[in-house]
C-alpha cells in the first residue's frame, strides 16, 4: 500500500472552526462530547475545538480500518467472504451466534468476527497497515484482538473525518477493489437518493465513562460530507436504547445543518 502525493496532500487540512449549531445539537440531546463535519474536503466545523482534537478509543468504528486491511492483504476476497462462527453462544448478542460474511458481520458489529480477522492479520501487519493508513495514534500494543476496545489505539473526531474523507475520495493507500468492498459494507441507508455510509461504536471506559461513536459520510466522491459524532452520557438521563439511536440521529441532524442529508423523508434500506 504505497503512499501517494495525493494522499499526503489530503492530510493538510485547514484549521477547524467552531459551529454553535453543532454545539446546540449536543445540548438538546443531554449528552456531552463532540460533533464534527467536513464538507467536501473543506475545513472542518466542530462543536468544540478541544473535544474535536481529543483522542479516545475507536471501539467498533475501527472495524472500517480492520476490514480495509483484511481485504487489502487478501484475507477477505469480497463482502461475501466468510469467517466461521466459533461456536461460542453469546446470549446478550444472539445475532452473533452464527456464521457471518464480512457484510453481515459489519452490519451487526460482530466483535468476535473482527477479532478473528485481526488475529489473521497479526501484529506486524496490523502495525504496518495502520501506519500506512495514518489511523489515529497508530498504536496497537501487544494484544492483537483487543487494542481498539481497551487501548492503546485512540483516534480523534478530526482524524475520523480525515480518514473517511480520504477513503471516499480514493486517497487511502489501498487498491480500488478494497475501497469498493468497504464502501459497500458501509452503506446504512438512502434518503431522497442520498446515501449515508457509516459505522457506530460503543465503548466503556474508566474515564470519562461510556462513549458512543457514529462516523460516516453522506454523498459521493470528493463532494461527500463526512461526520464524526462522539458522545458521552449520563445513564440516569439517557438509557441504552436512546443512546444507541442517538449517535446516528445526531449525525443525521448535523449533516442536515449543511444541507448534506435530508432528515424528513422516507428511508430506503441498502440492497
Amino acid at each position: 500500500m504505497p503512499r501517494t502525493p495525493a494522499a499526503e496532500e489530503a492530510r493538510r487540512v485547514a484549521a477547524p472552526t467552531v459551529d454553535p449549531t453543532l454545539r446546540a445539537l449536543l445540548a438538546e440531546a443531554s449528552v456531552t462530547g463532540v460533533i464534527a463535519l467536513r464538507v467536501g474536503g473543506g475545513p472542518p466545523r466542530v462543536s468544540d475545538l478541544g473535544e474535536a482534537a481529543a483522542r479516545h478509543l475507536p471501539a467498533s468504528t475501527f472495524k472500517v480500518a480492520n476490514a480495509l486491511l483484511g481485504v487489502e492483504l487478501g484475507l477477505l476476497a469480497d463482502a461475501e467472504s466468510v469467517i466461521p462462527w466459533d461456536g461460542v453462544v453469546r446470549p446478550e448478542f444472539p445475532e452473533w451466534n452464527r456464521t457471518h460474511t464480512l457484510e453481515s458481520a459489519f452490519a451487526v458489529s460482530n466483535v468476535p468476527w473482527f477479532q478473528a480477522l485481526a488475529r489473521g492479520i497479526g501484529l506486524p501487519r496490523m502495525r504496518a497497515g495502520l501506519a500506512r493508513l495514518g489511523y489515529g495514534n497508530r498504536e496497537v500494543g501487544e494484544v492483537v484482538d483487543r487494542f481498539w476496545l481497551d487501548g492503546p489505539l485512540a483516534i480523534s473526531a478530526l482524524e475520523q473525518l480525515d480518514f473517511l474523507t480520504r477513503l471516499e475520495a480514493g486517497l487511502l493507500p489501498v487498491g480500488a477493489h478494497t475501497r469498493d468492498v468497504v464502501r459497500r459494507i458501509l452503506v446504512r441507508e438512502i434518503r431522497d437518493g442520498v446515501t449515508l455510509r457509516g459505522k457506530t461504536g460503543w465503548g466503556r471506559m474508566r474515564a470519562p465513562g461510556e462513549l458512543g461513536w457514529f462516523v460516516g459520510y453522506a454523498g459521493e466522491g470528493a463532494a461527500a460530507t463526512a461526520v464524526a459524532v462522539r458522545v458521552h452520557r449520563d445513564p440516569a438521563r439517557v438509557d441504552d436504547a436512546q443512546f444507541r439511536s442517538l449517535r446516528i440521529e445526531l449525525a443525521r441532524r448535523a449533516l442536515a445543518t449543511v444541507g448534506a442529508y435530508p432528515t424528513d423523508s422516507s428511508t430506503t434500506s441498502p440492497g
